[in-house]
C-alpha cells in the first residue's frame, strides 16, 4: 500500500511492464485505489524517445479498458473544487464505470467502444474516430453516438460554476442518440434528443467563421416539448410542436443575424392553444422581426 499525504492511497498495483527505446505496455494492469480500480491492457509505441516528447502524434496507442471503476471520492484528488459544488455531495460516493477499445496513432485514433456508466444515471456508449488528439486547436472527431443519457442530479453536480442560466430548468433525464463529424467550430451534427420535458430532432451544419460571424444552417423539429417546465419563472408558455429552419451566423444573441421559418403546430400560451402557425422571422442581434400566419 502507499497512501500520499493528500489521503490518496493506492492498495494495489500489478502489471506485467515492458518499457524500451521503441515500446512501452502495462499488460494485465490491475491498480486499485481506495476508491477506484483500474484493469486490463496499455501499449504505447514509438519510433525513439524523441517521439515521446517531440513527435506526440506518431506515438501508437493500443488501449483495452474493462471493468474499470473509478470513484469520486478519488476524482476529488484531482479536482478538489468539484467539493466547492453543494449539489457534488448527492453523487459524492458514487462511481463511474468505463470499459473501452482503442487503436491508432494519437493523431488518428479508432475507438472501436467506449462505454462509460453510473454516477446517479448517466450512460455513455460511442464509437468512431478521433484526429489530432494532443492539438485541442486540429481537434476532430468522427462519433457514432449510440447512447448518451444523464439525470440533472449528474449536471447539477459536474457542471462548473456559472454555466448553467439560473432562469433554466434541467430536466430530470436527459438522452441523446446521433452522429458528430468535424471540430468544435466547423461540425455536422444529426441528434435525436430525448427528455423528461419532452423531444427535440436537431441537424446542424456549423462552419467556422470570424468571432461573432460564424455561418451556421439549422432544423429543429419537436412532437412535443414543455417549455413550461423548461424556465423557473412563468412566461405563459406551455407545450410546443413544431418544425423550424434557420440559417445565418453568429452564436449569441448580441451577435447573432439569422432567418427562421417554422411551421407551429401547436403552442400553448396564456392558456390559449394556436394551432398551425406559419412563422417568418428575421433576427439582427437582439432585434427580431416576425411575420405569422394563422387560420383562426
Amino acid at each position: 500500500k502507499l497512501k500520499e499525504q493528500s489521503g490518496f492511497q493506492i492498495n494495489n498495483f500489478q502489471s506485467d511492464i515492458t518499457l524500451d527505446s521503441t515500446h512501452a505496455r502495462l499488460a494485465d494492469l490491475d491498480l486499485q485505489t481506495g476508491h477506484s480500480r483500474i484493469s486490463k491492457d496499455l501499449a504505447l509505441r514509438y519510433t525513439s524517445w524523441a517521439d515521446l516528447t517531440d513527435n506526440l502524434d506518431a506515438v501508437e496507442l493500443d488501449l483495452d479498458i474493462d471493468n474499470t471503476r473509478i470513484g469520486m471520492r478519488d476524482a476529488l484528488f484531482f479536482a478538489p473544487d468539484l467539493a466547492d459544488n453543494p449539489s457534488f455531495r448527492k453523487i459524492a460516493n458514487s462511481t463511474l464505470r468505463l470499459d473501452g477499445r482503442a487503436q491508432g496513432r494519437l493523431d488518428n485514433i479508432n475507438i472501436q467502444q467506449l462505454q462509460l456508466a453510473g454516477l446517479q444515471g448517466t450512460a455513455v456508449n460511442v464509437s468512431g474516430n478521433v484526429r489530432n488528439a494532443m492539438d485541442p486547436d486540429r481537434l476532430s472527431m468522427n462519433l457514432n453516438i449510440n447512447r448518451m443519457a444523464t439525470t440533472r442530479t449528474d449536471i447539477l453536480a459536474l457542471a462548473p460554476p456559472g454555466t448553467i442560466p439560473p432562469e433554466i430548468r434541467i430536466p430530470n433525464n436527459l438522452s441523446m442518440t446521433g452522429r458528430y463529424s468535424g471540430t468544435l467550430t466547423n461540425f455536422d451534427l444529426n441528434g435525436a434528443i430525448g427528455s423528461s420535458f419532452g423531444n427535440l430532432n436537431a441537424v446542424v451544419d456549423m462552419n467556422e467563421g470570424p468571432a461573432g460571424a460564424e455561418p451556421f444552417r439549422a432544423t429543429v423539429s419537436t412532437s412535443g416539448f414543455d417549455l413550461k417546465q423548461l424556465f423557473t419563472e412563468d412566461y405563459g408558455v406551455g407545450r410546443v410542436a413544431f418544425e423550424a429552419t434557420a440559417q445565418g451566423t453568429g452564436l449569441s444573441p448580441e451577435t447573432m443575424r439569422a432567418d427562421v421559418k417554422a411551421r407551429i403546430k401547436e403552442a400553448n400560451y396564456n392558456n390559449y392553444a394556436y394551432n398551425n402557425v406559419d412563422v417568418d422571422a428575421r433576427i439582427v442581434r437582439n432585434l427580431y422581426q416576425v411575420a405569422a400566419r394563422a387560420p383562426d
